[in-house]
């Protein structure tokens, strides 16, 4: 198994930039898989703000009934 530690910026419209870290896990196998985390260090903007306000809101929303829409064909 091989594995990469990088940081990766990603921009929010609702949070703003979050410095997130990733580490890449190639999976051996007969169809090879790759495997993604994202984390962000505890403390700054991005994990102790940024995340935590789009989980939480995230969650407040997961009961609320989701919006049907048009899709043009």
């Amino acid at each position: 198994m091989f594995s990469a530690l990088n940081t990766k910026r990603f921009h929010h419209p609702a949070v703003g930039d979050l410095d997130l870290d990733y580490e890449v896990f190639e999976l051996p196998g007969e169809t090879p898989l790759t495997l993604l985390t994202y984390s962000a260090e505890p403390g700054t903007s991005s994990g102790g703000g940024g995340l935590h306000l789009l989980a939480a809101w995230a969650s407040s929303s997961a009961d609320a009934p989701a919006q049907a829409r048009h899709i043009p064909e």
